[in-house]
């Protein structure tokens, strides 16, 4: 298990941040899973950039 805090003053993005990292752990995870099935993804693998 991996822990990550966001710390900061109000109004810095910590929630949104916080937000997009377990997205893109998700998303890995999920990826992760497929690959390992044998199975092909139905779609490529896309970044996702966070502005």
């Amino acid at each position: 298990m991996r822990v990550i805090l966001y710390t900061g003053k109000g109004g810095v993005g910590k929630t949104s941040v916080a937000a997009a990292t377990a997205l893109r752990d998700m998303l890995d995870r999920a990826i992760e899973r497929t690959e390992k099935s044998g199975k092909a993804p139905k779609k490529k693998r896309t970044k996702i950039e966070v502005q």
